[in-house]
């Protein structure tokens, strides 16, 4: 007990007139549990009866928003809605308000296969792109996949080529070839084919033209040498869309251009054209949102499909895990650092992006991390090979067997989470070691210095003994100390194996240590 007292009185005086912890990791923390509560709160429990009844007309519309990016989770929460809301609540007719700029193409597709099978199913869909509003790429494919196309003023649809965010360059034409295809088929003879084309490739110009029939005339969409052919036929042309350009429409053009026949300023207006005066009902009218969908699966796989929830996860796995190789025997650190890695694949199995390759090779890089920290001395094939099984885990676990918009825009997109994850665990892993020692606000804390000490049963015991070096100081590295492995610095040289060295100074858990001549047996 004295010694321990002694110890914790050094530990006190020591940390007087020293820097405090900054304030940037806290804050940073605070700020990543701020976006997972907002997360989290856009998540709201479904109750266990809907605060309003199902349609109790055949012209009752649901009004449902498509908003912002479409990714996995957020296509995968509109299928199960509109599911739970026909099959449940017995709708018919439903209004999506399209304000999107696209995301996943997978996950888009699937959702636009659905949608459109609805039709088939005597379901009435009918998109629209309110006033002032925009749908670009997938929101673009969606409003296709419905029955009706309707729009606002001020509004806009197309663009929908598949361009790579990272360099900046379309997509193969292979990939593009199979979008164009689903756009063609969704707009089923009711928008000229060459617009819908030129909505996705950079392709030739084209004109609206106006033809000679024999009964009268007749409007089609031409490229230069289709005009060429029916020159003796044409009375009138106009450019539509130059060559080598992508083909956006505002609600005038759309309208000109044969893809809607009306403007509607107003939702009220649209419904009363299509005869939908049944009543209109709202998200908030049965408590969908977020994807709850009356299961707590479909929560939790929206919930840990979150990018920031992920980052988190891996932020605090990492810590978790670091902390308890650093002060072995706490159990806590290393038991939260494993819960958070797990949650991070319950969400990629649930969202199925993973399965159990990617967690053997995650445990495989666990195991190979093992051997290297407590069987193999230094940092080297082990070490690093666990090291790359672990983060390409994770990436593989982020990236799933999905092409997306774009294949290397979800892989840079998995990358930054996970290498973000980690480079953020080191900083704040040296951030705190290096202060929290040395903080008076823990030195007045007996329960956190009596932790402290329980870890790590005083480092300043090393002071002034000797050791060799058993991985090379440049300038860190590890010393053997009467058979323990310690973690140390030089003071400014760089000392290779089998060097004898004495310890001359200890702060906190930083070890520095200077050669103590010739090498040691």
């Amino acid at each position: 007990m004295a010694g321990t007292s002694c110890v914790m009185e050094t530990t006190l005086r020591e940390s007087r007139g020293r820097r405090r912890m900054p304030l940037w990791p806290l804050l940073f923390v605070l700020g990543l549990l701020g976006q997972c509560a907002e997360a989290a709160a856009q998540a709201e429990p479904a109750d266990s009866k809907p605060r309003r009844e199902g349609p109790t007309s055949p012209t009752a519309v649901f009004i449902y928003p498509v908003i912002g990016t479409l990714d996995d989770s957020n296509c995968e929460r509109i299928h199960d809605d509109l599911a739970l809301l026909i099959d449940q609540h017995g709708f018919r007719n439903f209004l999506l308000e399209i304000d999107s700029p696209g995301g996943d193409l997978a996950a888009v597709r699937e959702l636009a296969i659905y949608i459109d099978s609805l039709s088939k199913q005597s379901i009435t869909t009918i998109a629209y792109i309110p006033t002032g509003k925009s749908a670009f790429s997938g929101g673009t494919l969606l409003a296709f996949a419905c029955k009706h196309l309707e729009m606002g003023e001020n509004s806009r649809i197309g663009d929908v080529a598949l361009v790579d965010s990272v360099w900046h360059q379309p997509l193969p034409e292979k990939i593009q070839s199979f979008v164009r295809a689903d756009l063609l088929r969704y707009a089923r003879e009711r928008f000229p084919k060459r617009l819908v084309e030129a909505m996705v490739s950079q392709g030739p110009r084209v004109y609206r033209a106006q033809l000679r029939t024999a009964t009268g005339t007749e409007t089609q969409y031409l490229t230069d040498e289709e005009l060429e052919k029916e020159a003796a036929r044409v009375i009138n042309r106009e450019v539509v869309i130059d060559a080598g350009r992508l083909l956006v429409l505002d609600e005038k053009a759309a309208k000109l251009n044969d893809f809607i026949q009306y403007v509607f300023p107003t939702r009220e207006q649209l419904l009363e054209h299509h005869s939908l005066l049944g009543g209109d009902y709202h998200l908030d009218d049965f408590r969908l949102r977020g994807t709850f969908s009356g299961s707590m699966e479909n929560w939790t796989r929206w919930f840990l499909g979150n990018d920031w929830v992920r980052f988190a996860l891996i932020l605090l796995g990492v810590l978790g895990v670091v902390f308890e190789i650093k002060f072995p025997g706490t159990t806590l650190p290393g038991a939260v650092g494993l819960g958070c890695f797990i949650l991070f694949f319950v969400g990629a199995f649930l969202g199925g992006t993973a399965g159990w390759v990617e967690l053997a090779v995650f445990a495989a890089g666990l195991v190979l991390l093992a051997v290297e920290i407590f069987l193999l001395p230094g940092f080297g094939v082990a070490g690093f090979s666990g090291l790359i099984l672990l983060l390409g885990s994770l990436v593989m676990a982020l990236v799933g067997s999905g092409t997306g918009d774009a294949p290397l825009t979800g892989v840079m997109s998995a990358l930054a989470i996970v290498l973000g994850g980690f480079a953020m665990s080191v900083i704040l892993t040296l951030t705190i070691l290096h202060f929290l020692p040395q903080s008076a606000s823990v030195g007045q804390s007996g329960l956190i210095a009596r932790a402290i000490l329980s870890a790590d049963p005083g480092p300043t015991r090393l002071l002034s003994r000797k050791g060799k070096v058993v991985s090379p100081l440049r300038p860190a590295g590890k010393i053997d100390v009467d058979g323990e492995i310690i973690d140390a610095t030089s003071s400014g040289e760089f000392l290779d194996n089998g060097i004898a060295v004495e310890v001359i100074d200890v702060k906190g858990n930083r070890v520095v240590v200077r050669s103590a001549g010739g090498t040691s047996q």
